[in-house]
């Protein structure tokens, strides 16, 4: 039997690191009207800060899931198990910085076992913010870097999709994965409790944030949990449809 483990991490902005935004370098345009030119700079200011949750030096892993597959590459067609979801989470009431450090122990033991690990856009965003923020916080993170020098073969290393898709299918408008796996027929619909879809960049601009009340933030990890085990049950649909390629 071989295992394949999906993984996803969510990230949240750290409100205590700098953030330095310069209102003059807002292209406004032909506006005239102050309040509009206002609003654009608002706008603007709000897109940068949400952008912080994508860099590690001003951002915290909050959270991530993963999803753990076997199937027998011997048999054909192959019989792939029901997958099983794993998450964990920073506690919001807590220290912060000691509970990510804990998230990112825990991230290296369970995925530093020696068989594939696949994710969406794996090798630009999750693996690098993962040994970043481990180096940042003097985690240990060495059966994850491991992984990652053993690429190659497949057996033992990481696979993103997201390479794998846009190889395969150039002409795609869109390489979001809802959007993906939509088109494929395997998106999976996350049930979050919310009166409206979760926006992950005001998720990330609000869990951490002092000011927001504490059970709005939990409302907001909550639903982003759901989400992303939601992601990983799409994303293993999708490799099912290619497994017998990629595999």
């Amino acid at each position: 039997m071989r295992t394949v483990t999906f993984l996803d991490i969510e990230t949240a902005v750290d409100h205590a690191a700098p953030f330095e935004f310069d209102p003059t370098e807002v292209a406004i345009g032909s506006l005239k009207d102050p309040d509009k030119i206002n609003a654009k700079i608002e706008a603007a200011k709000l897109a940068a800060s949400a952008k912080r949750a994508l860099c590690p030096l001003t951002a915290r892993i909050v959270s991530y899931a993963l999803a753990h597959v076997q199937f027998d590459e011997a048999q054909s067609p192959r019989v792939i198990s029901r997958p099983t979801l794993v998450t964990d989470r920073v506690a919001l009431s807590g220290d912060i910085e000691k509970e990510e450090r804990r998230l990112l122990d825990a991230l290296a033991r369970i995925t530093g076992t020696r068989h594939t690990l696949v994710g969406w856009n794996i090798h630009r965003f999750d693996i690098p913010m993962i040994i970043t923020r481990a180096a940042v916080l003097g985690v240990a993170c060495d059966p994850i870097e491991d992984c990652v020098r053993a690429r190659w073969p497949l057996s033992q290393g990481v696979f993103d999709l997201i390479e794998y898709l846009a190889w395969v299918c150039p002409g795609m408008q869109n390489y979001k994965l809802s959007s993906v796996t939509k088109s494929f027929g395997c998106d999976v619909h996350a049930i979050t409790g919310l009166d409206v879809p979760i926006d992950k960049a005001v998720a990330a601009l609000r869990m951490l944030d002092p000011s927001v009340p504490h059970a709005d933030r939990l409302a907001i990890q909550n639903a982003t949990i759901t989400t992303a085990e939601a992601d990983m049950l799409s994303l293993v649909n999708l490799w099912k449809r290619f497994a017998s390629v990629v595999a």
